[in-house]
């Protein structure tokens, strides 16, 4: 922070109730309180919508003599709608909860409407495969779909240029189409897979759970392969993300 201001931290702003994005926020609270002294008697803004703010209650740890014990600090301001507006100054944020949901009920999708910038977690890592199980992505593949969509929907695409999905490169519109090609590339390969694919019953493995893990296997290195020649040269395709989101398709088609 003090390479790019030699400012305080006024506010902090939670995406969503994952560590790896806010886990950190006692610390970094802690040291702007030790350089700025004066800015720690008055006290930080921390914003979140509701559903953050639940979650880190619901996630809390609990003393021994039942005190609540978050893993972070809670906010001082929280939104219960679904769109949030912020200034700071001259400075104004968007907040947004899509209705997809598509990685967390709780992810919430940032705009800096000036600067023409995106910061959506978790959802997009330009330049790279999807993490493994496509992020942990809670409503995959619907909502995790509805919300990609939503982003270059008429409604909403001409009111940005940039996007930070909080985990790789700074992407554009060009990438979300390129990982809405991939989803389809994706479930089609897994359709095929699955359909050209026996369910081997040995009866000597001792149970069932053996072989749909074989079957499963099977398929999912079947689809890898399927796409190596269009995604090989992506970051991480052969690190097992690939079979890690062929199994998601193929669990999301047996079961619904």
């Amino acid at each position: 922070m003090t390479s790019i201001t030699d400012k305080p931290i006024s506010a902090i702003v939670y995406s969503h109730y994952h560590l790896d994005h806010i886990g950190g926020t006692d610390t970094l609270i802690e040291l702007n309180n030790k350089k700025y002294p004066s800015k720690a008697k008055r006290g930080l803004r921390i914003i979140a919508s509701k559903q953050v703010n639940d979650n880190i209650k619901q996630y809390a740890d609990f003393s021994n003599n039942g005190s609540i014990n978050p893993k972070v600090p809670v906010p001082t301001e929280t939104f219960s709608k679904r769109m949030k507006t912020i200034n700071f100054g001259n400075q104004k944020l968007v907040l947004n909860t899509l209705k997809g949901a598509g990685h967390t009920k709780d992810n919430t999708l940032i705009l800096l409407p000036k600067e023409r910038v995106l910061h959506f977690v978790d959802m997009i890592n330009p330049d790279q495969l999807p993490f493994y199980n496509f992020a942990g992505a809670e409503h995959f593949p619907r909502g995790y779909i509805r919300d990609l969509n939503y982003l270059i929907s008429d409604k909403f695409c001409a009111k940005w240029d940039f996007i930070n999905g909080g985990h790789g490169n700074i992407g554009t519109k060009t990438d979300i189409y390129k990982l809405l090609d991939y989803i389809h590339d994706l479930t089609l390969a897994t359709k095929e897979v699955l359909n050209s694919t026996n369910y081997p019953t040995i009866k000597a493995d001792g149970n069932h759970f053996i072989w749909f893990k074989r079957w499963q296997n099977t398929i999912t290195k079947s689809v890898k392969e399927r796409l190596r020649n269009k995604y090989s040269h992506m970051y991480g395709f052969d690190a097992g993300v690939v079979e890690s989101h062929a199994a998601m398709v193929l669990n999301e088609l047996i079961d619904h």
